[in-house]
C-alpha cells in the first residue's frame, strides 16, 4: 500500500508539473512573455514544494533538530557571509538560539508539526537581515468558521506605515497606530521579526502581502474575541474602535482596497503634452528583446512629444533582471556607468548545479567549491540609445522598491542622473542576492539562500543597512494637500505643473 501511495504521489506530481508548464507556455505565447530558464526552475520548485507540503505535516523531534542543523549548514555552504549584515557575534547567538528552540518544539503523539518548525525557521532566516535568504513554506488557512483568529480589517503597508485596506467600518485608508493599546509594530513584533528584509519598511510590506497566512501560523490573536484598533486620519485625529475577530472565510471577504498609489492608474507611459512632461510607470524589470523594443518605443514617444521633464516611477517595482535597468539607463546617460563596482560569489555545489541546468560552463570553478570569489568592476561605455533623453529626469521610489529596482535607484543616485523623489527604498545598495532554491530533507520545507553579494557603483557608509534615500521626500503634509495622490503631489506640488491633462500611451 505504501508503495502504491508513493507511485500515485509521484504520478500526481509529474502531472501537476506538466499541467503547469503547459498552462504557462500558453500564457507566455498569448502575452508574448519570454521567461528565463531560471524563472521556470524557480516556479517548478515552488510547485514541488507546495505539493510536498501536503505529505509532510509532521516530523519526529530528532528530524526537526536535524532540519534546523541542515538549514544552517546549507546557509554556511552557500551564502558568501551569513553574518554580513548582523556581525559574527549576533550570528552565533542566532544559530545557538534557533538550535535550542528546535529542541523544545511542541510534541504531540511523538511528532512535531512541520508548521511549528517552519515558523521557527522563518525567524532564523529573517534574523540575517537578508531579503533574499528566506523560508518559502506556505499553507492555505482553513475556512472553518469556528476558528476566529483573524482581525476585522485587512492591512496595507505604505512606506512602513500600516493602513487599513478594507472599506468596512469607515476605516479605509486610516493609519493603524495601535492594537489593544499596544503600538502596532510592537504588537506585530512576532510576525515582523519573521519577515526576511533589510529594512523595516520592506518587512511591513512582506507581511501585508500574505496576511492570512501570518495571522494563521502565528496564532497571534488566538484566545481573543475582539480587538481595539487605534487609527489616525489625515487630519491627525485618533479614534478607537472595538470590533470582533473573524474566521478565515469572513476575513477573505474583506478584500484589499486601499493603495498608497493614489488615483492616477498604472499606464506604462502618460504624456502631459501641454506641460512637456512624461510619467513612465515601470513595475517590474523583466529582460527580453521584446521588452527592449517596448522601452525603445516609450522613449521614442517621449522624444516625439518634446518632453523636457521625465518621471520614472519604480515605486511599485520589486525587482527582476538588472540588465533591463541598464538598458533604460542608456537612454538617460552617455557616460560610462556600471551597476556593481564589486561582486562576491560563494562557489557551492548547489549553485553550480543551477548554473549547469542553465547551460553555463562551470568546469573552470568546480575545483574551487567553498571559496568566495571577489571581483571588482570598472565603469564601461554603452552605446547611446537612438531615442536618448536629454531633459531633466526624476526617479520615484518607495519602500516597495526592492532588489534590481533598488540597484537601478543606486546607479541613478551614484551617477547623479537626476533627483530622487519619494521614500527610502525597501532594498539596500549593498545587498546579498541571486537566491539558490533549496529544500530541507525531512520536513520538505523550501527555502532560498543568497550566494552573491553586490556593491553599488560608489558605496557609501550604511549602504548595507539603509535603502536609497530620496533627495525630495514625499511628506505627509504634501500628500494630505493632494488627498494622498502621489502623482498629483509630484507633478503639481513638486514639479509645479499647472494641470494634469494627459495622453496615455500603452
Amino acid at each position: 500500500m505504501k508503495i502504491l501511495k508513493s507511485l500515485l504521489r509521484i504520478a500526481g506530481l509529474l502531472a501537476a508539473i506538466l499541467l503547469l508548464l503547459a498552462g504557462a507556455a500558453a500564457t507566455f505565447v498569448y502575452f508574448k512573455v519570454q521567461p528565463s530558464r531560471l524563472q521556470l526552475l524557480m516556479w517548478s520548485g515552488a510547485l514541488v514544494a507546495r505539493y510536498n507540503q501536503e505529505y509532510h505535516k509532521t516530523v519526529s523531534p530528532a528530524e526537526a533538530v536535524e532540519d534546523m542543523r541542515t538549514f544552517f549548514t546549507s546557509l554556511e555552504r552557500v551564502h558568501p557571509e551569513p553574518s554580513g549584515n548582523i556581525g559574527p557575534l549576533a550570528y552565533a547567538a542566532l544559530k545557538e538560539n534557533a538550535m535550542k528552540e528546535a529542541q523544545t518544539l511542541p510534541v504531540k503523539d511523538g511528532k512535531v508539526q512541520v508548521s511549528d518548525l517552519a515558523y521557527l525557521l522563518y525567524k532564523a532566516a529573517a534574523g540575517l537581515k537578508d531579503g533574499h535568504t528566506s523560508v518559502q513554506w506556505r499553507r492555505s488557512p482553513s475556512d472553518d468558521f469556528k476558528k476566529k483568529i483573524y482581525p476585522p480589517v485587512t492591512l496595507g503597508c505604505v512606506n512602513g506605515e500600516f493602513r487599513i485596506a478594507s472599506f468596512g467600518h469607515d476605516l479605509n485608508g486610516r493609519r493603524l497606530t495601535a492594537i489593544n493599546s499596544v503600538p502596532v509594530r510592537e504588537f506585530l513584533g512576532p510576525i515582523l521579526e519573521r519577515q526576511s528584509a533589510e529594512t523595516g519598511n520592506y518587512a511591513c510590506l512582506r507581511f501585508t502581502t500574505n496576511e492570512a497566512f501570518w495571522w494563521d501560523i502565528s496564532g497571534l490573536l488566538s484566545g481573543l474575541d475582539k480587538l481595539t484598533l487605534t487609527t489616525e486620519g489625515q487630519d491627525g485625529k485618533r479614534e478607537d474602535i472595538q470590533l470582533p475577530l473573524l474566521s478565515h472565510a469572513e476575513f477573505r471577504q474583506l478584500g484589499k482596497t486601499y493603495s498608497g498609489r493614489g488615483a492616477a492608474g498604472a499606464a506604462p507611459l502618460t504624456l502631459y503634452t501641454k506641460e512637456k512632461t512624461a510619467w513612465f510607470y515601470y513595475p517590474s524589470f523583466q529582460y527580453s528583446e521584446a521588452e527592449k523594443e517596448r522601452i525603445s518605443a516609450v522613449f521614442a514617444a517621449i522624444k516625439k512629444a518634446g518632453v523636457q521633464e521625465l518621471v520614472i516611477d519604480i515605486a511599485d517595482n520589486g525587482g527582476g533582471d538588472t540588465r533591463i535597468g541598464d538598458f533604460i539607463l542608456t537612454h538617460l546617460t552617455d557616460k560610462p556607468f556600471i551597476s556593481f563596482s564589486r561582486t562576491r560569489w560563494k562557489i557551492s555545489k548547489e549553485g553550480l548545479r543551477i548554473l549547469g541546468w542553465l547551460g553555463l560552463d562551470t568546469s573552470h570553478v568546480e575545483s574551487r567549491v567553498g571559496e568566495v570569489l571577489d571581483s571588482t568592476n570598472t565603469a564601461v561605455s554603452h552605446p547611446r540609445a537612438a531615442d536618448y533623453f536629454s531633459g531633466k529626469t526624476y526617479l520615484l521610489v518607495s519602500g516597495t522598491t526592492f532588489s534590481s529596482a533598488t540597484d537601478f535607484a543606486t546607479v541613478f543616485r551614484d551617477y547623479g542622473l537626476g533627483k530622487i523623489i519619494g521614500w527610502e527604498t525597501g532594498g539596500v545598495p549593498v545587498c546579498f542576492g541571486e537566491s539558490i532554491p533549496l529544500t530541507l530533507p525531512r520536513s520538505r520545507i523550501p527555502f532560498t539562500v543568497s550566494d552573491k553579494q553586490f556593491f553599488g557603483p560608489k558605496p557609501r557608509p550604511g549602504d548595507n543597512i539603509r535603502g536609497v534615500m530620496p533627495d525630495i521626500p514625499l511628506t505627509a503634509g504634501l500628500l494630505k494637500k493632494y488627498r494622498g495622490d502621489t502623482r498629483r503631489a509630484v507633478l503639481l506640488g513638486i514639479l509645479k505643473k499647472r494641470s494634469m491633462d494627459s495622453v496615455t500611451v500603452k
